[in-house]
């Protein structure tokens, strides 16, 4: 059987069923390939024999000189069958299903037809991605096997203030998406590049004919470019098989963040007319993640917060968390939060008070969590950096109302030295926006910024431990 890494470091690529319609697949595909740095050599398979964009273009699978790494099939559902055998005897070892219509369709011919790819599959060993699949990402090499939208430049480069040419670039980092919604899946890169958490790679499984989550985990825990990963998931083939994967990523220290769905009978009809999918029994799958330390998401921001506060900070020692903010109320608002899940608020050693006392005015409050009022004339950073030096405290948090852009550039700038500076994992919440307005270029690096809700920080921050 073929590694999962041929399929996504393909050096040549074959579009079965390429059509010249420029708002089709087809031409956000070719569009998407042409914009990323690492484009394989790519040719065209279409019955008409007419060339697209000048690239090689043949009428039949069987023409081709050369057989290529990966076929990406964009044809039909009822023509996947024959496509797909042509391929596999023509030597194509990888191949990407798009089209659905197999046993996401509720006739009886769907299951017929995902039967038939699976028997292309054990009759010739070839890999099948999909079918109903959105094809995948790979960041680390820079091939977008998709014609998901969202991974263009011109929609990355809306969160680095415009540009197109670095947005790739950096968009990449440590955090992988597996989803057997590709919809879903490549919604959160996008959202996710938009918090600043970057990516490895987004690989869209669709109904797993054969290549399904756990070959990609078993992939991804072995892959030095990914330290967390992401996984939709809406029933598992092999929950055995993950259990001990999951035992495999809890030694390698790498994280998993899951969204178990089908928990009611409503979401279970809609996963299994959506992908096939059985969604199975939720207090087993609850078990096996306790047991291995799975972080369970229940919306798709919580999964991003998690996966920033993972991939951008540093492990935290112990539960002592110390909150510094210029809003009273925001700094109550957020004790509460915290220690709802087990996190504690410390009072300061007397010490590290006399310090901040000599730094904020005479009304300010300095035990934990430190008011710094609107009238401190130092920034939240600056306190922060105080209290982080405390020996009960592993973890600090920048919980402030301030929407003044002069003063958020400035809490910016030092929070990222700060950040960058120590091992204690920082988090800034902004409740009056996200931070900043418009672009991640300006966030703080290595600080996990979370979104305007006190509680959308706690349970990212009962991470880091």
């Amino acid at each position: 059987m073929n590694s999962l890494a041929s399929m996504l470091t393909p050096k040549s690529i074959a579009i079965v069923g390429a059509s010249r319609k420029r708002t089709g697949p087809t031409g956000m595909l070719l569009d998407a390939l042409a914009a990323y740095p690492s484009t394989p050599s790519l040719c065209i398979v279409n019955p008409s024999g007419e060339s697209i964009d000048g690239l090689p273009t043949f009428r039949t699978v069987a023409e081709m000189p050369d057989a290529v790494d990966l076929a990406l099939l964009l044809v039909p559902a009822a023509a996947t069958e024959t496509a797909a055998r042509a391929c596999a005897e023509r030597g194509i070892h990888n191949m990407a299903v798009f089209s659905a219509g197999f046993a996401d369709d509720r006739e009886a011919v769907g299951t017929e037809r995902q039967a038939a790819l699976g028997q292309i599959h054990a009759d010739t060993g070839v890999r099948i991605l999909g079918p109903n699949s959105q094809g995948f990402l790979n960041l680390v090499d820079g091939i977008p096997a998709t014609f998901s939208p969202s991974v263009m430049p011109a929609a990355l480069a809306r969160y680095f203030d415009g540009d197109e040419a670095t947005a790739f670039a950096r968009a990449k980092g440590k955090v992988a998406i597996i989803t057997q919604s590709g919809g879903v899946g490549f919604a959160l890169f996008n959202r996710g590049v938009a918090r600043g958490v970057g990516f490895s790679y987004v690989i869209s499984t669709g109904n797993e004919v054969d290549i399904e989550l756990n070959d990609c985990l078993e992939f991804l825990l072995d892959d030095v470019h990914t330290d967390v990963v992401l996984m939709y998931v809406e029933g598992m083939h092999q929950p055995a098989r993950f259990a001990a994967l999951g035992a495999r990523a809890q030694t390698a220290g790498k994280r998993l963040v899951i969204a178990k769905l089908g928990r009611s009978p409503a979401a279970a009809r809609a996963a299994f007319s959506h992908t096939g999918h059985i969604a199975g029994d939720e207090h087993a799958y609850d078990a096996v993640f306790r047991r291995y330390g799975v972080v369970r998401a229940y919306d798709p921001d919580e999964m991003l917060d998690v996966a920033a506060a993972l991939s951008l900070c540093p492990p935290a020692r112990g539960r002592g968390v110390g909150v510094v903010s210029a809003s009273g109320g925001s700094a109550v608002w957020m004790s509460d939060a915290l220690t709802s899940l087990g996190l504690e608020v410390p009072v300061l050693h007397p010490d590290t008070q006399e310090l901040v006392r000599q730094q904020l005015p005479t009304f300010a409050s300095i035990v934990n969590p430190v008011d710094i009022t609107g009238a401190a004339a130092v920034g939240a950073a600056q306190v922060l950096a105080t209290i982080a030096a405390d020996p009960a405290i592993d973890i600090v948090v920048l919980s402030t109302t301030i929407a003044n852009v002069a003063r958020l550039d400035d809490d910016r700038a030092a929070l990222g030295a700060l950040a960058a500076d120590r091992t204690t994992p920082t988090c800034a919440t902004w409740a009056s926006r996200y931070f900043p307005a418009s672009s991640v270029a300006r966030r703080p690096s290595r600080c996990s910024c979370g979104r305007a809700s006190p509680w959308s920080t706690r349970r990212p921050a009962t991470r880091w431990r």
